[in-house]
């Protein structure tokens, strides 16, 4: 690692938040204007993220343990399966499959490198899941995942690099 890179974990930089689901048998909870993430959302190539098959209500957040996410995070799919990856253009809550990675609002970091980061960290993610059934993993553990973080600016090229890149990848 270069030295003047540092070893950070995401909850050295940021805070983990996991999602919930409003009660389904709940209308009044349901077809609002709030993105309700789910892993089958994320599913497509695109690495932005502003739409959702299903939207909740304020009254659907307010009494659930559903969260709303401030934009330009970085969700996760934690389970079914994990890895799938997503920066919110837009705020967002997550059902309980996601985990949801916002940056401190005093962290020199650029929401792309850290995305990229975490994509090339993907495998090592997994393995770190647990359960029988279906491997999950929790928001600690996601929190623990160590990234070498460069400074801003270094963050800036390298993602633009990776950027021009994608545009050659069909």
């Amino acid at each position: 690692m270069p030295i003047n890179w540092v070893d950070v974990s995401l909850n050295d930089i940021g805070f983990i938040t996991g999602g919930g689901t409003p009660k389904t048998n709940e209308s009044k909870y349901w077809d609002g204007d709030i993105v309700w993430v789910t892993p089958a959302d994320m599913s497509t190539k695109s690495r932005v993220l502003s739409y959702s098959k299903r939207r909740i209500t304020s009254q659907g957040l307010n009494n659930s343990s559903a969260k709303l996410i401030n934009q330009y995070s970085i969700i996760m799919s934690s389970r079914a399966p994990i890895g799938y990856l997503k920066i919110n253009s837009v705020p967002v809550c997550t059902s309980q499959g996601c985990k949801s990675f916002s940056p401190y609002a005093n962290a020199l970091i650029l929401i792309d490198f850290i995305f990229y980061s975490l994509l090339a960290n993907v495998k090592n993610i997994q393995e770190r899941g647990s359960g029988t059934t279906f491997k999950e993993i929790s928001g600690n553990e996601f929190g623990h995942t160590r990234i070498a973080l460069p400074p801003l600016n270094e963050q800036k090229k390298i993602s633009l690099i990776i950027q021009e890149l994608e545009k050659n990848i069909n």
